[in-house]
């Protein structure tokens, strides 16, 4: 064994190193020298290496300043068949690190031999995290009960919490659907069992710690009464005689009772071995017999009489006697009949003999939990079927639809009560469905609704991370909810209560979804809104036994679906489904793997690479395989055509993708996967990720490609990235990394419990576009900054690193948004605020720019309160009333002037007509408003003289004192009435400045002087 500097073969240069390791108990290594490093930074070491024999290993070593070893990353490489391939290990450096060392190696029991050349050291950057928190928000509730409390009925329920909002038990107005109390239940998940007992307390029987907790109306006490043994979860509850309370438990299927007047928990046993879930019960009452029934990979009903006996009912009675259903999901005892409702909706109907009253399963199926008696029609029973109302007649054993309802939900439980408003007269059924929904039925009114309740709800666990056709991010989550995420705005839409949501492909604009309950496959189309209608259901794989769709691939080249599932809870046997939109054909190929499910999916070059898991539905017994496998298939020829083992020993093959060197990439629980889709053979596995214990697991990991060259991916709590040139792994973050998808934009998107968390690469462009705005004319051609002609305003944007997608503006303050595609021209009068901004290629948003215009090319408009042309008596009197307005840029206050015959006034003088001329007069008013516009208005109007008018002057003369002796005013009233103007006129003049008021005298000259020339 040896190492040397060789000319023999190198990469670049002279010379590389050579190890030759021919002994297999010794270790053969060489070290650099030591390289100073930055605690807390990241550092890749790479290499370009020959390997000719075995396996060669690339260590980053850390070395504190004592010398001692604080950390180490490593990378193997086998066999390169006489190629150079570069090869690193990266990691981060400790907090007490102070240099590192670069080492090749052959391990003590391997035989390694090859060449090294550009050894390297550099520092690695790394990207950006972004907490976008809770995304999908709602109410989850699986069973509800009604009550009666202070006077008022009252519904029961369990609603489900995550992170700072805790699982609470809930009494809530039955009317109002307001909460009136809760009772947080600390390390609870949520509660399938909330039933009232005969004695009015309420009973609740929980998940994941399978605990029972019972509730006191009146006293409000609220009580934990202990655990059902080991069981974790408590599926199903019932009401029995003298206050006691049933439940049926998981994953040991057993039934038990809680005795008030013991306070125990009694164990009464396995109700069927081998079915895990005991997932339905009910009470006859009047015959004190009790119907358990369980469940998992078949279904049974257990009779229990008052004797203690025991006996199954499904066999015989109908075929296979339970065993075609996975439960009897639901059970009921009402109007003397039970009502059985199985696991994919068949309706069974049973008499108290235990003969069948019903039953079809071509017929009627019935969707809620249980079934409420009508009032007043003996033998007809309420439930619900796709959320609308149907009635069950036993006298006909036929069922009728009673009230189609807009929206819909399917109740748990209800009732016909009093809800004593005038809106509800007399009798209301009142059920509530999931996701808080409350249904209402008025026998006297035949009305109807659904209306939601009055509880914020709590941020629910992320199940799945969608990228859509609208560049968005589509968030599903546990049981219920599907919201989406805007990169470019940050917007968060409103949660729909979609349920859960698996896997997606994209397809033209739309999303296409994978559906739990039933392999449901969904269309939705992001441009219009959500609704019963969108999301649509395409097809589903009930009728193949298959539940969840946790794989799906999409190939554009021949409009090709591809679905892989796990199977329901009776089978091991998953399936691969392919479904072709032109022609709607549908093939489904069930145990393509012998008892395992198909998880993972990717399509290259046509061919389909689809990665399986070893467990199946939840109520099987656990797997039976081993080993996970990696099949390809070929949709043209519809066979499988090649099938491996990437990982010894591993339950899961997962996060299958093609990565950026066009390789098919994997995980293999903790084995990442390279496999070489023209050879076949693995390029690379090595063990990097945490492995799981036994409990059931169907999505380990996933991966995607990034605009870097590099695969990120998650798997389990883990964030990482493989630099698929060098095979580096680097794990980005260990504490969270759930789920994982990617924008149009280069983020990725992944989740920590109920949490959205984005990353941006390194060297992803960060920065926003930048947008000008150019007003033509550049400056304004009026005063005071405004505009009087037109304007018109020209965006540009500009971004340094990435294409700019999108200019938008907005001229009412941002309720509305254009797309920018030409100058935007202004030619209403107005004040506008523009509102401008752009997103690049990479989704960053530029902040809001504000552009202030301001145009106004009308005058202001001038009122004179005058009447054109209109003749007025001169012993009157007028007001030059006068308005000026502008509704643009307002009136400059300063520019109004008024004037009469060209003498200034006062807007609002009063003036006495004796004092001007007799004949025509002109009112002129000039004004201007703050943007410039200037514009005169002008009013002609008439003085007249008669004589009545002129009596009327010497009348108000003679009143003013302008006259100073009545005298006086008599005789030049004679002389008016006998027409002596001549005579009248000597009289004024001669008094004028004497006896008569100058002003006065001169008024009459005139008007008697005008009077005389008429004649």
């Amino acid at each position: 064994m040896f190492y040397e500097v060789s000319s023999a073969n190198r990469f670049e240069g002279a010379q590389s190193l050579l190890l030759d390791d021919t002994n297999t108990v010794r270790a053969l290594g060489l070290e650099s020298e030591p390289i100073p490093v930055t605690p807390g930074t990241n550092y890749s070491a790479s290499a370009m290496m020959n390997i000719e024999r075995g396996v060669v290993g690339l260590y980053l070593l850390y070395y504190n300043a004592s010398g001692v070893r604080v950390g180490e990353a490593s990378a193997w490489l086998e066999t390169t068949g006489g190629e150079w391939k570069k090869h690193g290990a990266s990691g981060l450096a400790p907090t007490t690190a102070a240099y590192a060392r670069i080492l090749i190696y052959s391990s003590g029991a391997g035989i390694g031999r090859g060449y090294a050349d550009a050894v390297a050291l550099e520092e690695m950057e790394i990207g950006t995290f972004e907490r976008i928190g809770g995304v999908v928000q709602g109410i989850i509730n699986a069973d509800s009960d009604i009550g009666f409390e202070d006077g008022k009925h009252v519904i029961y329920s369990v609603f489900k919490g995550r992170d700072e909002v805790p699982t609470v038990f809930a009494v809530m107005d039955a009317l109002t659907r307001d909460v009136l109390r809760t009772y947080p239940l600390p390390g609870v998940e949520s509660a399938w069992g909330v039933k009232a007992a005969t004695d009015g307390r309420v009973y609740i029987g929980t998940h994941y710690d399978g605990r029972l907790y019972r509730y006191t109306p009146g006293t409000l006490e609220f009580e934990n009464l202990g655990r059902f043994g080991t069981e974790t979860h408590v599926f199903s509850m019932t009401a029995g005689p003298d206050g006691k309370m049933y439940a049926g438990t998981y994953p040991s299927g057993k039934l038990y009772v809680f005795d008030p007047a013991t306070e125990d928990i009694v164990d009464l046993g396995v109700v069927e071995a081998g079915q895990r879930y005991v997932r339905s019960l009910a009470y006859d009452a009047e015959r004190d017999a009790l119907y358990a029934g369980a469940g998992g990979t078949l279904s049974r009903i257990y009779k229990y009489s008052p004797d203690g006996t025991r006996k199954e009912i499904l066999g015989g009675l109908i075929p296979g006697g339970g065993d075609t259903y996975a439960f009897p999901y639901g059970m009921d005892f009402d109007e003397d009949r039970l009502f059985v409702k199985f696991s994919n909706g068949d309706l069974l109907v049973v008499k108290p003999d235990d003969t069948i009253d019903y039953y079809d399963p071509n017929g009627m199926d019935i969707h809620s939990g249980q079934v409420a008696p009508i009032p007043g029609q003996p033998g007809r029973a309420l439930f619900t079927l796709g959320g609308q109302l149907y009635a069950y007649d036993s006298a006909t054993q036929s069922s009728t639809l009673i009230k189609q309802l807009e929206s819909t939900t399917n109740f748990q439980d209800g009732e016909f009560i009093d809800l004593g408003s005038p809106d509800w007269p007399g009798l209301t059924f009142v059920g509530m469905g999931s996701y808080g929904h409350v249904i209402y039925y008025n026998l006297e009114t035949g009305h109807a609704e659904v209306a939601p309740a009055n509880y914020g709800g709590a941020p629910i666990l992320i199940q799945s991370i969608h990228a859509g056709p609208d560049n968005k991010m589509y968030v599903a989550g546990y049981m219920s909810g599907f919201a989406s995420y805007d990169p470019a705005t940050g917007e968060v839409s409103e949660s729909n209560p979609l349920g859960q949501i698996e896997s997606s492909v994209v397809r033209g604009g739309k999303l296409i979804l994978g559906a739990y309950a039933g392999a449901r496959i969904l269309e939705y189309d992001p441009a219009l809104p959500f609704s019963k209608t969108n999301p649509r259901e395409l097809f589903n794989l009930r009728g193949q036994g298959q539940d969840r769709p946790f794989a799906m691939a999409y190939d554009p080249a021949n409009d090709r679906l591809a679905v892989g599932t796990v199977p329901n809870t009776t089978s091991l046997q998953g399936a691969l489904a392919t479904y072709d939109f032109a022609t709607g054909e549908l093939n489904v190929y069930e145990n393509i793997v012998p008892n395992q499910s198909v998880i993972s999916l990717t399509f290259k070059d046509g061919l389909l690479y689809a990665g399986t898991t070893v467990y199946g539905g939840l109520g099987t017994s656990g797997p039976t395989e081993t080993n996970a496998k990696l099949f390809v298939f070929d949709p043209a020829t519809k066979r499988k055509v090649f099938e491996t083992i990437p990982a010894t020993g591993r339950k899961g093959v997962t996060g299958l993708t093609v990565g950026p060197d066009g390789n098919v990439w994997g995980v293999a629980e903790d084995y990442i996967f390279k496999l070489n889709p023209d050879t076949r053979r693995f390029d690379y596995r090595a063990a990097k990720l945490r492995r799981y214990g036994s409990s059931t697991t169907w999505a380990w990991a996933f991966l995607h490609p990034g605009e870097d060259g590099n695969l990120y991916g998650t798997s389990r709590g883990q964030f990482f990235m493989v630099k698929p040139e060098t095979n580096e792994y680097v794990l980005l973050d260990g504490s969270k990394g759930n789920y994982l998808n990617r924008d149009a934009f280069g983020s990725f998107y992944f989740s920590d419990s109920s949490e959205l968390w984005k990353y941006t690469p390194p060297g992803s462009d960060r920065e926003p576009p930048v947008t000008s705005a150019a007003v033509d004319p550049a400056e304004p051609d009026g005063s005071n900054g405004w505009y009087q002609g037109p304007a018109t305003v020209t965006l540009h944007a500009a971004d340094e690193q990435s294409s700019v997608t999108e200019t938008v503006y907005s001229i009412d303050s941002g309720s509305t948004w254009s797309a920018y595609t030409a100058p935007v021209s202004f030619g209403q009068d107005g004040l506008y605020t523009m509102l401008y901004r752009s997103v690049d290629a990479k989704g960053n948003r530029e902040a809001a720019k504000r552009l202030e215009l301001r145009k106004d090319a009308a005058a202001p408009n001038i009122a004179v309160e005058i009447e054109p042309e209109a003749v007025y008596e001169t012993s009157g009197e007028i007001t030059i009333a006068v308005a000026v307005s502008d509704s643009a840029s307002g009136v400059e206050p300063a520019s109004v002037s008024v004037s009469l015959n060209g003498e200034p006034i006062r807007p609002g003088d009063v003036i006495p007509l004796y004092a001007l001329p007799v004949g025509a007069h002109t009112v002129s008013v000039t004004a201007s408003d703050v943007a410039g516009n200037s514009k005169q208005e002008q009013v002609v109007f008439h003085t007249a003289a008669s004589p009545a008018s002129l009596l009327e002057l010497i009348d108000r003369f003679l009143a003013g004192g302008r006259i100073d002796n009545a005298g006086i005013a008599e005789s030049l009233r004679a002389k008016a009435h006998a027409g002596s103007w001549q005579a009248l006129m000597m009289e004024a003049q001669a008094l004028s400045g004497k006896r008569i008021h100058p002003e006065a005298a001169d008024a009459l000259l005139r008007n008697a002087e005008v009077l005389m020339n008429r004649e």
